[in-house]
Formats: C-alpha cells, structure tokens, sequence
C-alpha cells in the first residue's frame, strides 16, 4: 500500500483524497456553515434597489442639411463633452435644487448617477439607482430635463431627444442581487481553507495513526485490527424445528 507520508511529510494526491475522505463530515459542516452564514449576511444588509436608465441622442442639426461622417465624429465628440458635463458637482447640484424632498446633496446624487457612451455613437445612457423604485424614475428624468435645458443654454443647441419611450420616461428595472455570487464565493472559501486545515493538521501531527506511519520508521507492525461495522458483530441466528407432541411443527430460533 502506497504511503500517505513521505520523507519530509509530503503528501501525494492519494494521500491528499485520503486525508480528505477521513474528515468528510468536518468539510461538509463547515461549508454548510458558511454558505447558511453568507445566505443570511446577504439577507440582512443587502439593501434593495431599483436602476432606472434613460438614452439620450444628439441628432443632426436643424441648420445642416446632411447628416455625413464629420457631422458623425462632431456628435460623438459632443457627446463626450455631455458626459462630463453630467458628472460635474455643479451641474448636479442645479437637479437636487429642484428637489429638496430627496434630501440629497451634488456628491450623493454623483454617488448614484452614472453616464456611458453606447460605442462610437452620439448616444448617451444615463443611469440612477436607488432605494426607491418611483424616485429613481423621478430622478433620472429630472436628470435628462435639467441636461437638456443646459445644452440649450451652454451649447445653443436643442437637438438632444430621449430615445427610451415615446413619452420621455426612463426605464426602471430592479437591480441584481448578490445572494448567488456571495455564497458561491463562502463555498469556494471554506472548502479550500477546510482543506488546508486538515492537511496541515495531519502533516503536523507526529502521532502513528495508520500502518504505513510504522513501515516509514522501519517498524514492522506485529498485528493489525481490522475496522469493523456494527452490522459484522450482530450474532447470526438459527431457527430449531420441533415437533409438538400433537404433531405440529414449531420453529424456535436460538442464538448461538
């Protein structure tokens, strides 16, 4: 039989499943423990939110008769131009002025705002998330409105228009939880720290616990007890047939 322990306490990959197999039931425990751990963490601080987006478009000008590849490349470049105007204290602190009830400042208001350019598109997305799933949709369109009337008044232009809906509100949508990704990664987590553990534990262990620790030290064992289950010490019963004195046959089971 292949040894577990070598020279130097290594553990080859037999010895490793070994060794792991030996400790099933501690590993199972602790990750269930963790992974229940993890669930509940989730469950109790994880606070719900709603992202609600909205798409601008900056589309040709009403003075340009075509729509060609430098008035293509002048939109995208103004695009980028919007996008720091978005993600500028001030500009944000004219929106929340609007809306004392939010109770916000400029800086929360940037906290929960994020704008993205869809490619090399004069497309804008704007996007808010919040605890709410109405104030989030309030406040993005309050967003898109105050960036509109900035544009008519730093840009002089009036050519951005919302691409989601007709009706020119955003789109809201609850946000993804992090139940799955936060137990997936207490599983991971804990098994390898669980293996580790009992690894470390067994290599460092000098005690003789199986046969071949006897046969590295050059010990020839004298005698070895098997492992027995408690089905291999039930006693085996036989049944006796006796006949009664009317003729009738009885079966006694005895135990030897």
């Amino acid at each position: 039989m292949e040894s577990t322990r070598k020279e130097g306490n290594e553990i080859d990959l037999v010895g490793l499943l070994r060794i792991i197999m030996n400790f099933k039931w501690f590993l199972i425990i602790i990750v269930v423990i963790s992974c229940v751990g993890a669930s509940l963490f989730t469950y109790y601080t994880e606070k719900l939110e709603y992202n609600a987006s909205i798409k601008l478009v900056m589309s040709r000008p009403d003075t340009q008769a075509t729509f060609n590849v430098e008035a293509v490349n002048l939109s995208i470049t103004l695009v980028n131009t919007y996008k720091e105007l978005l993600r500028t204290p001030a500009f944000m602190d004219k929106v929340v002025s609007r809306h004392p009830e939010w109770n916000l400042t400029a800086e929360n208001m940037l906290d929960k705002t994020s704008v993205s350019i869809t490619g090399q598109t004069p497309v804008l997305s704007i996007n808010v998330s919040d605890g709410s799933k109405d104030r989030a949709n309030q406040m993005v369109n309050s967003i898109s409105t105050a960036f509109r009337e900035e544009a008519r008044i730093i840009f002089q232009v009036d050519n951005i228009y919302v691409l989601t809906g007709s009706d020119g509100i955003g789109h809201t949508v609850k946000a993804p939880s992090h139940m799955i990704r936060n137990v997936g990664i207490a599983l991971i987590a804990s098994l390898l720290l669980s293996i580790i553990y009992v690894t470390l534990r067994y290599v460092m262990n000098d005690t003789i616990c199986i046969e071949e620790d006897l046969l590295m030290l050059g010990i020839k064992p004298l005698a070895s007890i098997p492992e027995m289950k408690k089905k291999d010490m039930q006693v085996p019963k036989k049944k006796m047939v006796i006949r009664d004195q009317v003729g009738e046959q009885v079966n006694v089971s005895t135990t030897q």
